[in-house]
């Protein structure tokens, strides 16, 4: 029965890949895989929680990922105006109140970016949200540690199970030779 409990988790809690920050993934790799929509989470992904506009780095990766020929959704549980100053910042079409990690928002970001879910991949900084919403409809999955410790109550009771299921992570992939 742990066995089963075990392969549960690596179906649907564990990334493809992880990474330190959107800023350091290999997006010429994942391009390069046949991956060209992306469906990128706001909030300790791109920007500290509670930013109320793009940034400069945030706007200039989002750029470089368009002009290397991604198409790009933000798919956030956040509320619409404040989703929408993303997308219209960015240029980009955008998921607000996806009830992450229901499948909607992420089949709904499929649709709009015209590409199947083989050829997306779900970016973000939680496993509860959005790898297990990204895996739950087949799509790949990056996980990036969070950008600040800023966070609501209910994500850091989140961050509790997560720790050990990232450590999980780590552990077979260093056995694997993969990150």
């Amino acid at each position: 029965m742990l066995g089963r409990i075990f392969e549960i988790i690596e179906k649907y809690l564990f990334p493809d890949k992880f990474y330190q920050s959107i800023y350091e993934i290999d997006f010429a790799g994942l391009h390069a895989s046949g991956i060209t929509g992306l469906a990128i989470d706001v909030d300790n992904t791109l920007v500290p929680p509670g930013a109320r506009k793009p940034d400069g780095r945030a706007a200039a990766l989002i750029g470089s990922l368009r002009d290397a020929g991604f198409e790009i959704c933000i798919v956030s549980n956040s509320t619409r105006r404040r989703v929408a100053e993303f997308a219209t910042g960015f240029g980009v079409f955008a998921i607000s109140g996806a009830g992450k990690p229901a499948a909607a928002g992420f089949l709904k970001a499929s649709r709009l970016l015209k590409r199947d879910l083989a050829g997306m991949c779900a970016i973000g900084d939680q496993i509860f949200t959005d790898v297990l919403g990204a895996k739950r409809v087949g799509m790949k999955s990056i996980l990036t540690k969070k950008l600040t410790g800023i966070e609501i109550f209910t994500v850091m009771l989140k961050r509790i199970p997560e720790f050990f299921i990232i450590r999980m992570y780590m552990k077979k992939a260093a056995r694997e030779g993969a990150g």
